[in-house]
């Protein structure tokens, strides 16, 4: 047999056979060519899920960011209107400090005044009682000290005297009783 005869028939079987090798590969390359898109695709699933919670948490934390901007500007308003209720405060806390302080002077001028009169207003009050006593005496009730205080003595003839001029016995040194012993007293002089 010749020996190109014999090479023919081996690149006839050479043929079939690199095709259905070519065949496998290609159903292989795709069968791996499929499951890789499958993986590759379920990868891509699992990263468009991951970005899509990541941007749910991103929104959520604008949200919040919002939200504590918001509060942050109203407590930004809230500080400042209080700053100025506080000064408000101040300037009156000082006025009333003047106003207190000019009171605290008026009234210790006033006390010191007050005390000018309660001492005149006893003074007056003194002599009152040494001129009554004075006249009772002179008028014959009695040895009377000149003391210018009211004691048992001298209430017993204030009494005795309202008594005989027929005025409201009282013991006490009243306007009417006084006008009497004044008027009294100065009859009593001239005699």
């Amino acid at each position: 047999m010749p020996s190109h005869l014999e090479a023919r028939p081996a690149n006839r079987l050479a043929l079939p056979t690199i095709l259905v090798l070519v065949a496998v590969a290609g159903w292989g390359l795709l069968f791996v060519s499929q499951r890789s898109a499958a993986e590759f695709e379920e990868h891509l699933r699992a990263q468009v899920s991951s970005l899509h919670q990541r941007q749910m948490e991103l929104l959520n934390e604008r949200a919040q960011r919002d939200t504590a901007v918001g509060t942050l500007e109203k407590l930004r308003s809230e500080v400042a209107a209080l700053q100025q209720e506080q000064e408000g405060l101040i300037k009156a806390r000082d006025q009333i400090q003047a106003d207190l302080t000019r009171l605290r002077a008026e009234q210790d001028a006033a006390g010191a005044h007050s005390h000018r009169s309660q001492t005149a207003g006893e003074e007056a009050e003194h002599a009152s009682i040494v001129t009554a006593q004075r006249a009772l005496t002179k008028l014959g009730y009695g040895p009377l000290a000149l003391d210018g205080i009211v004691g048992p003595g001298t209430r017993q003839a204030i009494e005795d005297f309202q008594h005989d001029r027929g005025l409201r016995v009282t013991s006490e040194l009243d306007p009417a009783t006084l006008r009497q012993l004044t008027a009294s007293n100065k009859t009593a002089t001239l005699e």
